[in-house]
């Protein structure tokens, strides 16, 4: 089965012969979810910047938590497992 035209131009973020900026679903979740003072779980793709990943998720108390269960820090840190990778970057 063949997608339409026009279903092929959503798709690629072109509308009415204009192009738009693709938006990342998973990033506008996070971002309403903020602003109604919720938190996504971190179980799917993550697009929070640093600051506002460590603002969301307590630095501090995450910090003593993994001195304790990962002392010599053989592990990526939280930020990293779950939104550098998720964006397609390297530790």
């Amino acid at each position: 089965m063949r997608s339409s035209s026009r279903s092929r131009r959503l798709r690629n973020g072109r509308h009415r012969g204009r192009t738009r900026p693709p938006r990342n679903p998973h990033r506008m979740m996070e971002e309403k979810l903020r602003e109604l003072g919720g938190v996504k779980t971190l179980i799917d793709h993550n697009y929070y910047s640093e600051d506002e990943f460590w603002a969301i998720w307590n630095r501090r108390n995450y910090q003593a938590a993994k001195a304790v269960t990962d002392p010599d820090n053989l592990f990526r840190d939280l930020y990293t497992k779950t939104c550098r990778t998720a964006m397609g970057k390297s530790s």
